[in-house]
């Protein structure tokens, strides 16, 4: 059976409050805790160097108001819609 060791944390202080930084090696070594950790709404950022580079975030879910169609039926286009205005034609070669 595998040991777990814990992961070496620092909290960042600077623009990133809050956020527990992981450092490159320990991200790749221990990927799914910290996606289960991510996924539970912490906040985590993957260092370099001891220097934020990227955070890992979940993914949202879908609303149903995001679906494609959803503005279906709001919007109604006059019959004459194709046509030119009157007052345009002066602008048209």
């Amino acid at each position: 059976m595998a040991v777990r060791r814990p992961l070496t944390l620092t909290t960042w202080s600077g623009r990133l409050d809050h956020v527990r930084v992981v450092n490159l090696y320990e991200a790749k070594t221990h990927l799914s805790r910290l996606v289960e950790a991510a996924s539970r709404g912490e906040n985590i950022a993957i260092a370099r160097n001891g220097k934020p580079l990227v955070r890992l975030v979940p993914i949202e879910p879908r609303r149903r108001s995001d679906a494609f169609g959803m503005d279906r039926g709001l919007v109604n286009m006059s019959a004459d819609f194709d046509e030119l205005p009157a007052d345009f034609a002066e602008y048209v070669p």
